[in-house]
């Protein structure tokens, strides 16, 4: 199963490990380029710097290909493929 988590703060960090620890398939997305690698350098995830409010980020065949997301992102607004149908 690929999960993907959109922020890589203290919660999303968190749930990157604790899912990789798990052996699940983890896509982080990063906007800020320092965190982004951290998250890579550290822990056994894809990290991909990008924003997570962007469909062009979701476009990207490694996170379009998801079964879940897990939004832990500060920004308000968060691109979903349901809410572009509307």
């Amino acid at each position: 199963m690929r999960i993907v988590i959109a922020g890589a703060g203290k919660l999303g960090f968190s749930i990157a490990q604790l899912l990789a620890e798990d052996q699940f398939d983890v896509v982080v997305v990063e906007i800020d380029p320092k965190r982004k690698d951290v998250i890579q350098n550290t822990l056994d995830v894809l990290a991909i710097e990008g924003n997570s409010c962007s469909p062009t980020t979701f476009a990207d065949p490694d996170i379009s290909a998801s079964d879940v997301l897990i939004a832990c992102t500060d920004s308000c607004l968060l691109y979903t493929s349901d809410a572009a149908d509307d």
